[in-house]
């Protein structure tokens, strides 16, 4: 067979061919001045690269082959057709003077490829299933006719991953669902990957911090990349998805490469995560699932019914103490739901597709973990502390000549003890009266010891969680040369949060208004466009667009009660209980009862903050096939935004058992006498930080697939990653 000659043009700095031939690999030529790249020659780069049809994204397939006949001879022109079976979309091309042939950008999915060339059979097979990122190997022998025509028709069968070097794990959807799968907290995307993935590590007890602490064969944590339909999903720490994904039933796809990592695999350092949305078809498609849990249908555990017996006994009747212990140790709320559904198919048939999925996590348990907080017995609101009273050490007399022993009240007015340790009811401050009601009506010891009497929720860090996800992807082919699709994803993550210690109300979902409980409610969405514009049989652009949001508040839950004012103590600019600490400035200097130390645990919550980070990507690959050549070129240009509001508004106040010591030192005083008295160490307010933080960073990429020959292909990439200052 007779080799075609090509013609090759300049176009800027880039050389291209017009016929695929044995022609040489298109020159970038890069000048450096003063060891920076101009920016004139990014930007113009970008535009060079913005024109033309390439190999698909990083998320696309391709039908890869060399078409030979019966002896082994190359065949030059003959047709190829590769047809989606779901939506009858078709790509075709030729083979060029090598008999080499590449289908480029294939959405994942199921096709038939047809061969067809004047005098010689048409072939066609099907049941060819295409995964992400596969570039399938389909070489085919074309027999000549002999005097009918005939069809070489050829069933489903495995193909091998012969093209590229990379690693990669991949599942689809149905393989996921029908999985052992934990819905307790969520369906969440990578802690099924964590899960499932041979190689792929995340530490941490939820998803979210899995994702913080993930690594893939070793790597270091937050550098793995993470993409949706090609585009790069991440909006702020790298590879974080968990409280940004879309709902479990919109994918159709999972994939871990996890080594041999190519050069338009993005921005990583560790592997990708890779997730292919449905697409709709010319069929109806959908789904629907339901899964919950109640207390309803829990028995009541053994040890809360005997210590509630104990709790009663110690209340003595006690009706505050009472209500208290059947809060905690009764059979507590603990409810998980977790439902959702997708739809899919045709807006005009053959033309214009979408797909919709929702799904909605719910969680609430208001049951109590172990003892571990303290909170002031009975005695101790009123003002007497005779149980801290150890008369075997002498530390001296006061003024009025009275015997000062370890754990003495001193007066700061007179520097005398308090007669038998109790300070007047008529000394006790108004602000610390009003304090002391609310210990006395939300915060009743559970034991009758003077420390650990008190307890944080068992399900910390969330004692109420919800997690609602939605998405609809459209696809849309304009003509047979210019395709589009896009997707919306929105993210809300609503939780209150109780792991930052405190104490807890038992029984209530928020811990009642001295609690350290904050709301921490997340909004997540995210845009990609993209259009494929197929300029030849051999060149092939994808230009994409690409938005990422992540909103992250954390407000206080006693915010809504404005305490600062309601306390007395003035307008501060926010609503938050104030933080209170006994324990003094010197965190080593407690207060001792039968060896055990008797710290009163903090009050009040600081939270009343925001971030926000946005990203916007930009980037455009061109793929040719010249040759035994398939290459492909890119450029992406990222602005990444981080708006951080700092704590404001939230006092702060610290009381020392130096108030209530007088000149006896560490062994006299006591950090809540102090409090009652409202005799304050220290006390501040804080100031917001605000942080708002830019960053523009430019990629640029090329790589090259040689098929040297039949059985050998060799895969050569380079990758260039400019970061901009951040400022």
């Amino acid at each position: 067979m007779q080799a075609r000659t090509g013609s090759c043009k300049l176009f800027g700095l880039f050389k291209w061919c017009s016929e695929p031939s044995e022609l040489p690999s298109p020159i970038f030529l890069i000048r450096l001045v003063g060891g920076r790249m101009k920016l004139g020659l990014i930007v113009l780069m970008a535009l060079l690269l913005s024109t033309g049809e390439m190999l698909a994204q990083s998320d696309r397939a391709a039908i890869t082959g060399t078409i030979t006949d019966v002896s082994g001879a190359v065949i030059a022109g003959a047709w190829l057709i590769a047809t989606n079976v779901n939506n009858n979309l078709q790509s075709a091309t030729a083979t060029n003077a090598v008999g080499a042939y590449t289908l480029l950008n294939l959405p994942i999915g199921q096709y038939t490829l047809t061969c067809s060339k004047d005098g010689f059979a048409k072939y066609q097979r099907s049941g060819i299933n295409l995964a992400i990122s596969q570039r399938a190997e389909v070489d085919i022998v074309l027999r000549i006719i002999a005097t009918t025509q005939a069809a070489v028709v050829m069933a489903d069968a495995p193909l091998l991953q012969t093209q590229t070097s990379s690693i990669s794990t991949n599942l689809n959807n149905a393989a996921i669902t029908e999985l052992p799968l934990n819905v307790q907290g969520g369906r969440n995307l990578s802690a099924f990957m964590f899960a499932y993935v041979p190689g792929v590590e995340g530490g941490g007890a939820n998803a979210a911090s899995m994702d913080f602490d993930s690594h893939i064969n070793g790597s270091l944590s937050s550098t793995k990349e993470v993409m949706i339909d090609g585009t790069s999903a991440v909006s702020q720490i790298g590879g974080y998805l968990s409280e940004s994904s879309p709902p479990m039933e919109a994918v159709q796809e999972f994939q871990v490469t996890s080594a041999g990592v190519r050069a338009d695999d993005g921005r990583t350092g560790g592997g990708v995560f890779r997730y292919e949305m449905n697409s709709g078809t010319n069929a109806w498609h959908g789904s629907g699932f339901y899964y919950m849990h109640n207390e309803a249908f829990d028995a009541r555990s053994w040890g809360n019914k005997y210590n509630a017996g104990l709790c009663l006994s110690d209340a003595n009747g006690d009706p505050a103490q009472t209500a208290s212990c059947q809060r905690a140790l009764g059979k507590p709320e603990d409810r998980l739901y977790d439902y959702g559904a997708s739809i899919g198919g045709p807006i005009k048939r053959n033309k214009l597709f979408f797909y919709s999925a929702f799904e909605r996590y719910t969680f609430a348990n208001d049951g109590i973990g172990a003892l571990s907080s303290t909170v002031p017995t009975m005695a101790f609101l009123k003002g007497a502390f005779s149980a801290l009273l150890n008369k075997s050490v002498v530390l001296g007399t006061d003024r009025a000549g009275q015997t000062v022993y370890q754990g003495s009240i001193i007066d700061p007015e007179t520097g005398d003890i308090f007669p038998g340790n109790i300070i007047p009811p008529d000394r006790i401050s108004a602000v610390s009266q009003k304090i002391v009601n609310l210990y006395k009506q939300y915060y009743q010891p559970l034991s009758p010891s003077l420390t650990n009497n008190n307890a944080l929720p068992f399900s910390s860090p969330a004692t109420w969680y919800e997690s609602d996800q939605f998405s609809v992807k459209l696809d849309y082919n304009a003509s047979p040369s210019h395709r589009l699709d896009g997707s919306f994803i929105y993210a809300y993550t609503p939780r209150l949060l109780s792991n930052q210690g405190g104490i807890w109300s038992a029984g209530s979902q928020d811990g009642g208004p001295m609690a350290n409980a904050y709301d921490h409610n997340t909004t997540a969405p995210s845009a990609r466009v993209r259009d494929s514009w197929t300029v030849s049989s051999t060149l092939l652009n994808v230009f994409s667009v690409t938005f990422n949001r992540f909103h992250n508040p954390s407000i206080a839950r006693s915010q809504e009660g404005n305490w600062s004012t309601a306390l007395g103590l003035g307008d501060f600019g926010a609503g938050n209980f104030p933080v209170i600490r006994f324990q003094g400035v010197n965190s080593d200097q407690h207060r001792y009862v039968d060896g055990l130390p008797i710290d009163e645990t903090s009050l009040g919550s600081q939270f009343n903050d925001a971030y926000a980070a946005n990203t916007f990507i930009f980037d455009d690959t061109l793929s040719w096939v010249c040759g035994r050549h398939t290459y492909k070129f890119g450029a992406e240009f990222r602005v990444q935004q981080f708006n951080s509001h700092g704590d404001h508004g939230a006092p702060t106040f610290i009381f020392d058992p130096a108030q209530t010591a007088g000149s006896f030192g560490a062994e006299a005083g006591f950090g809540f006498a102090s409090f009652l008295l409202g005799d304050v160490n220290q006390a501040s307010v804080s100031e917001p930080n605000n942080t708002y933080g830019r960053r523009k960073s430019v990629s640029l990429f090329a790589q090259d697939n040689i098929k040297v020959t039949q059985r050998f292909t060799l895969n050569v990439d380079l990758r260039w990653d400019f970061n901009g200052r951040y400022h």
